[in-house]
């Protein structure tokens, strides 16, 4: 399997600039909306989503980003998952009207000591309900000094997306060889449009 480049796509830009994290720390912190400051994690936590939820909804060891999170719901969801216990779900909120352009997603954050020089790779279910827009995907952004993106990371092409109503399905995003220079590797799935996505069994793995 290849890796390739991020590729900076009309929606990608602007999504990118959403995503960008600032700021360095342990461990995922919650924040106000604008703000991005998850903070970084030895190693990936929870991407099973079996360890419940925090206060706010979101599955442990993840925070929310996107543009447009107070239009979302959060939440882990035991009812339908693909194995284990649970799985994470994204819809947007039943009261929103107009749903074009809106995005959000959840995000962790690795430090990537062990990676550099490496191809980054994640891998994970989603599952559809009545997605339209952009659809429903995975994530992956590398960031240096300077909160700058380093531009090994990953974002869908137009065909890579997950939109209607899908059951079960493997997705897998691609990175680069990770470059020295990179301070932070952060990854998560994604939901740009309207309808309800769920997620499960992430992996990240190294070529």
């Amino acid at each position: 399997m290849s890796s390739r480049a991020f590729t900076k796509s009309k929606p990608a830009i602007g999504i990118l600039l959403m995503l960008t994290i600032l700021g360095s720390g342990c461990g995922v912190v919650k924040v106000k909306k604008g703000d991005s400051n998850p903070g970084t994690l030895q190693t990936g936590r929870n991407l099973g989503f079996e360890d419940g939820e925090a206060g706010d909804g979101d599955p442990v060891a993840w925070d929310r980003r996107g543009g447009d999170p107070d239009s979302y719901l959060f939440s882990v969801d035991p009812k339908v998952k693909r194995s284990g216990k649970s799985s994470a779900l994204i819809q947007l909120k039943p009261d929103v009207g107009d749903s074009e352009g809106l995005d959000t997603s959840l995000i962790q954050c690795i430090q990537p000591e062990s990676l550099i020089g490496k191809p980054f790779r994640l891998s994970g279910w989603i599952k559809t309900d009545v997605v339209e827009g952009q659809g429903a995907a995975l994530w992956i952004g590398t960031y240096g000094s300077g909160n700058s993106s380093t531009g090994e990371g990953w974002f869908p092409a137009e065909n890579e997306w997950r939109r209607g109503s899908l059951d079960w399905s493997l997705y897998e995003a691609f990175t680069e060889p990770v470059q020295q220079l990179t301070e932070k590797i952060c990854f998560g799935p994604i939901l740009y449009g309207s309808g309800s996505a769920w997620f499960d069994d992430l992996e990240v793995l190294v070529e």
